[in-house]
């Protein structure tokens, strides 16, 4: 899987591509999503990145989405080696 996040000038992205095997997906960014999965690339944690949000439900919406388009292919618990 490779992810690429297309930036503006103010290094916030605005689009989102991926490839899986042979199919390539693309869609667009909330502000509030780019800087969500800016923090999860950056290994940030899920608590970090969901305090940042509006409310709980909206960063258990964008986790299921990444599940969901395959851009999150593995988890760990915080303290455990990876």
């Amino acid at each position: 899987m490779e992810v690429c996040l297309r930036r503006t000038a103010t290094s916030r992205p605005l689009a989102i591509v991926w490839r899986r095997d042979l199919a390539v997906f693309y869609r667009r960014l909330s502000q509030s999503e780019a800087q969500a999965l800016d923090a999860a690339i950056a290994g940030e944690s899920f608590g970090y990145w969901c305090a940042k949000l509006p409310t709980p439900l909206a960063a258990a919406g964008m986790l299921h989405r990444w599940f969901s388009d395959g851009l999150v292919t593995a988890a760990r618990l915080e303290g455990q080696r990876r």
